[in-house]
């Protein structure tokens, strides 16, 4: 019923029949139904696309980091390759033989030059491909590791070798009778010169040629005051005419070490000291043993 404002004007009544009032309801509730859901997706939706930005965030970090991290295994792979090559160096240089690593199969390189070749093309990495790549720098390590050993017992065998091989000369000076047949200064009858001697002052200092112990410190006939020093692999030498003795039998001398003075005792005829290289007691020509490195000492002395 609809009421005018004017109080001449007729009442009109409408009449709206039931059905309507149904429908309009209906109409209203789903569209209430419609809002509420629209709601309820949108804040789905959006939530999910939250956490779809937020992994990709979270999947670039990490790829960031597997990056980083491949980055650093090449380093130390690099690092690894020099170390062997450096280790091959020394061998060479010291003639120790090689210790063979493994070496990669054609198809392995060839398939190593292809990773190099498109590494940079590469979107992402696997952490099964990092853990490949660990696990074999692990066993270089661990050859690395293992040559280093080798090479350092080597090193240290040689090291010990060299200290009690003579390598030095006794005193400075030149060699005024060198070893092998001559007549004899005194007798003047050919006898054959069991060393060399080396002229020098009186009370100069003589040097142990090599590490090893005194087995003789004393009057020894014609050498007159004289050492005895036994090294090893039956190398001894022997210092003769000295005017003093420094040492006493049973002594360990070290290479350079002060073991008695230049003198003229014995059968001589001036001060000056008789050295000689024996080998299993017996003379051999002393010369090659006066100057001897590391190397020289490893390489020419059997």
């Amino acid at each position: 019923m609809l009421v005018p404002h004017n109080t001449n004007a007729k009442v009109i009544n409408v009449k709206l029949p039931a059905w309507s009032f149904k429908v309009a309801s209906a109409c209203l509730f789903l569209c209430f139904v419609a809002f509420v859901s629209s709601i309820y997706y949108y804040t789905k939706t959006n939530a999910k696309l939250f956490n779809y930005h937020e992994m990709i965030s979270e999947n670039s970090d990490q790829k960031k980091q597997l990056v980083k991290f491949d980055e650093e295994t090449r380093k130390l792979n690099v690092a690894i390759q020099d170390l062997k090559e450096k280790d091959q160096e020394v061998r060479g240089l010291l003639g120790i033989e090689d210790l063979s690593f493994s070496r990669p199969s054609k198809e392995a390189s060839k398939k190593k030059y292809l990773n190099n070749m498109f590494r940079d093309k590469i979107v992402s990495l696997s952490v099964n491909d990092l853990r490949g790549k660990l696990y074999a720098l692990n066993k270089d390590l661990v050859q690395s590791k293992q040559s280093y050993n080798l090479l350092l017992a080597s090193v240290k065998d040689m090291t010990q070798k060299f200290d009690f091989t003579p390598s030095i000369s006794p005193i400075s000076g030149p060699i005024i009778a060198g070893f092998g047949w001559r007549r004899h200064p005194i007798f003047g009858s050919m006898e054959f010169h069991r060393g060399v001697d080396i002229p020098s002052f009186t009370g100069a200092n003589i040097l142990s040629s090599a590490k090893g112990k005194v087995v003789y410190s004393g009057w020894y006939s014609g050498y007159g005051n004289a050492v005895i020093v036994e090294h090893r692999d039956g190398i001894s030498t022997v210092y003769g005419h000295a005017s003093r003795l420094l040492v006493n039998v049973g002594e360990i001398v070290n290479k350079g070490q002060i073991i008695a003075r230049v003198g003229s005792t014995g059968l001589s005829t001036g001060p000056h000291l008789h050295y000689e290289v024996r080998k299993w007691n017996q003379a051999i020509n002393p010369t090659k043993y006066l100057d001897l490195n590391i190397f020289t000492a490893n390489k020419d002395i059997r």
